[in-house]
């Protein structure tokens, strides 16, 4: 038996958090000796079964004595749980980078999960730093080969390309008439680029007034969305809601689900709106995990990065073409087959 430790932010409220949760506790069912190591307690969204401890690291305001502390308590839990092996759902830190170099034996796997072309291309001394951390892995997991091929050779012969799981959870594809609003769950940040969004639905307000925007999430710009609403007069036609737990059921009968994102890995709230049959409209974003599992007008639109124009239009193709809508809809339920939870899952066991 091998003991393995996750690592990661917290236990809900990302798509990092949801995908290292799922594998982990696939990896119990499988008879792993599982634990999640995390570094803040806010949330706790998903469920943990099987998973034989969680621990919450040590936090501090002085960023060296933080690395110091938790390195201390990692360092302390691992000799405890006998871990063979740590996987960090991201890059690592210099907790992580030090834990490797004082535990050799330990093996460490490393996943990126956005588009390091968007996070360091303007901070050249960070991408320095996380080429160095990422050869110290033994694997690195990507989830596109743009993201992979991004870093240094040395980093790249370590990566190996592994897809977000589709939920086994996930209710049935809805077939009956759909309700005149357009979704979309994430974390309220910029990455997310929801001013964009808004803009998009605006001008598609003038068209069809009868339309609603509904987003799902948590985040730093919650009260700056909130005041852009006012601004553009939109109170009553979009409404920002709390992170549900059952955000599949909320959804499954709304029109079109529509990510405006700037840049990405593969995001999870995009697969699994296809998988529970929700029309797709989503911005052709860097790392191409979108174009990965979206084939334009087959399974769903993309529209270029940053263009709200493009966005707006692809909404309003949706609307205007609901049998192509639906006919898009039928196929995008495919990529529960493509992703299955536990054949990615079990790529994962693999690494191992």
């Amino acid at each position: 038996m091998k003991n393995v430790v996750f690592v990661m932010n917290n236990i809900g409220d990302g798509g990092a958090e949801r995908v290292g949760v799922t594998v982990a506790k696939y990896m119990a069912a499988q008879g792993y000796h599982v634990s999640i190591a995390r570094m803040f307690s806010a949330y706790n969204d998903y469920s943990v079964t099987g998973i034989q401890k969680i621990i919450t690291l040590p936090n501090s305001s002085n960023k060296y004595l933080k690395h110091f502390k938790r390195l201390l308590a990692f360092q302390k839990f691992c000799r405890e749980d006998h871990t063979d092996v740590v996987i960090v759902m991201g890059v690592g830190d210099m907790m992580i980078h030090y834990f490797k170099k004082l535990h050799p034996k330990v093996r460490l796997i490393l996943s990126e999960r956005n588009d390091p072309g968007s996070q360091y291309s303007v901070d050249r001394v960070l991408g320095k730093r996380v080429n160095r951390f990422l050869a110290l892995a033994e694997r690195v997991v990507f989830q596109t080969e743009d993201a992979k091929n991004y870093f240094d050779r040395s980093v790249q012969e370590r990566g190996v390309i592994i897809p977000n799981p589709i939920r086994n959870d996930l209710p049935e594809p809805f077939s009956g008439v759909r309700r005149k609003e357009i979704v979309n769950f994430c974390r309220l940040n910029k990455q997310k680029n929801l001013p964009l969004l808004f803009q998009a639905f605006e001008k598609l307000r003038e068209d069809y007034p009868d339309y609603t925007l509904r987003i799902y999430g948590r985040g730093e710009l919650k009260k700056e969305l909130t005041e852009l609403m006012k601004t553009r007069h939109l109170e009553g036609a979009v409404f920002l809601e709390d992170f549900a737990k059952d955000i599949h059921q909320k959804i499954r009968d709304a029109a079109m689900f529509v990510s405006s994102s700037d840049f990405e890995g593969i995001s999870n709230s995009m697969l699994e709106a296809m998988a529970i049959g929700l029309p797709v409209v989503c911005t052709d974003c860097p790392a191409g995990g979108a174009r990965m599992m979206i084939e334009h007008e087959r399974n769903g639109l993309l529209v270029p990065v940053g263009d709200a124009g493009a966005l707006y239009r692809g909404m309003k193709y949706m609307i205007e073409h609901p049998a192509h809508a639906k006919r898009m809809s039928e196929e995008a339920v495919g990529i529960r087959q493509r992703l299955a939870e536990d054949m990615i899952c079990q790529q994962w066991v693999n690494l191992l």
